[in-house]
């Protein structure tokens, strides 16, 4: 299992200001859990499920990404 989680924000100053200007933040949180499988000598796969949940204050908007994969190899 992978997580992550992000937050990223700052200030912005005006050129020959030292007045400052907040950014706005962005937040993400990722969760992967894989699972490999080995059925013989010549047959093994994968199965992943990828979630993101971001959210961006800038624009009040959450961006929610699911992918779901499996994958068999055969080797002769």
């Amino acid at each position: 299992v992978n997580i992550a989680y992000a937050r990223t924000s700052g200030k912005r100053y005006q050129e020959g200001s030292e007045l400052s200007q907040p950014i706005p933040s962005t937040t993400s949180l990722s969760v992967s859990p894989n699972l490999t499988y080995t059925f013989s000598r010549t047959l093994n796969g994968r199965f992943f499920i990828d979630y993101t949940r971001a959210y961006a204050e800038a624009s009040d908007r959450t961006t929610t990404t699911l992918r779901i994969g499996l994958s068999a190899v055969l080797s002769f």
